[in-house]
């Protein structure tokens, strides 16, 4: 049976030894991808969370739910996905910032008669 301290100890060496292996560039990329996308939507990045997890904790906030598929995939659809929403967006934005069309005033004099009153 294992002491609680040496489980502990056990799973930091696991933990330094995941974080010490080299990335790949794709990884790098992706993770660098992540990071940007964390940091705008959360303002801070979970680099010690699975990218899996990272992945779905954006696709639950922009898409309402998980997707399927590889990490490229799944970050390709988010990004795909965020970049249409920010374009409809900005199409909104720029026609509410529109100066709404000049209105011609007119000016209309009545008379009033006496008996009118």
């Amino acid at each position: 049976m294992q002491s609680g301290a040496w489980a502990l100890k056990t799973l930091d060496a696991k933990a330094e030894a995941g974080r010490a292996l080299p990335l790949s560039a794709t990884d790098a990329a992706l993770t660098k991808e992540l990071v940007t996308l964390e940091n705008r939507f959360f303002f801070h990045h979970y680099n010690l969370d699975p990218v899996e997890k990272r992945l779905e904790r954006l696709e639950l906030l922009t898409l309402g739910q998980s997707q399927y598929g590889t990490n490229n995939s799944r970050l390709g659809r988010l990004q795909a996905s965020i970049h249409e929403r920010d374009r409809e967006a900005a199409q909104v934005m720029a026609k509410a910032s529109l100066p709404a069309a000049p209105v011609k005033a007119t000016i209309r004099c009545f008379q009033l008669s006496s008996g009118a009153f």
